[in-house]
């Protein structure tokens, strides 16, 4: 009886000891220290192009090979009306008919990837960038201030920089 109760607990304990495992190698497996750059020029007007970039490194060497790099834009609390860009890297041309799969990576592109945004009105928008590169979704948000915000705008910015107190700016949006 002991030995079936010893056996027993053994067949229990396998399975935990393999998922632990199966953790650690994905784990390993995991691309690590992707990083994620959003530059976005000084002063941004509306109704003018201003090219946003975004660089791409990996233990600090550059991304040129990422499989989906577009900007998701939104003017503050207006996330409903967002529109999408799609980023090339830097040196492509930005042909919107370009073939999938056959994109000419350039050796000077240093892994920016870059996108030209017409902001239609002054105010306070947020550019969520989707990455896909190595096999990892990244989705890092960033704020921009296009012109000159109205009062309320300004207003509802430092009331939201209050909310988040010390915590640090999130990368991750929990927007969808």
């Amino acid at each position: 009886m002991i030995n079936i109760c010893i056996i027993s607990s053994g067949f229990l304990l396998l399975p935990a000891c393999s998922a632990t495992t199966i953790t650690q190698a994905e784990n390993t497996l995991k691309p690590a220290n992707i990083n994620v750059d959003v530059a976005i020029p000084e002063q941004v007007k509306s109704k003018q192009v201003s090219s946003l970039q975004v660089k791409l490194t990996q233990n600090n060497q550059p991304i040129s090979n990422a499989e989906d790099v577009h900007l998701k834009i939104w003017k503050a609390n207006q996330e409903q009306g967002s529109k999408k860009y799609k980023a090339v890297l830097k040196g492509e041309k930005t042909d919107h008919n370009h073939i999938e799969g056959k994109v000419d990576h350039q050796e000077g592109s240093n892994g920016v990837y870059e996108s030209n945004v017409i902001f239609q009105e002054d105010g306070v928008y947020y550019v969520q960038t989707y990455v896909k590169a190595h096999g990892v979704d990244l989705l890092p948000t960033k704020r921009i201030l296009v012109g000159s915000p109205s009062k309320e705008e300004l207003q509802a910015l430092e009331k939201e920089k209050g909310q988040q107190g010390n915590q640090n700016q999130h990368d991750h949006s929990h927007h969808h």
